[in-house]
């Protein structure tokens, strides 16, 4: 089983495609990358996030950058 790292925003299209490969990979193999960079939106993007990788069961690691 290959691992698949997802560079998560919290968008629509990162969802999709972490719901697709949960479907063609199954859990253990998914690793979803989150930045936090200080943008307006950045409370609902973690939210969505968390919850995306909590539901597929996904490993969650979160980088804080510095503010751009």
């Amino acid at each position: 089983m290959s691992r698949i790292v997802v560079l998560n925003s919290g968008g629509f299209d990162s969802i999709v495609l972490m719901n697709y490969l949960h479907t063609i990979q199954g859990e253990d193999s998914i690793h979803s990358l989150h930045f936090l960079y200080g943008a307006n939106n950045e409370k609902q993007q973690l939210e969505c996030v968390n919850k995306v990788c909590e539901e597929l069961g996904a490993v969650n690691k979160i980088l804080r950058l510095p503010p751009i």
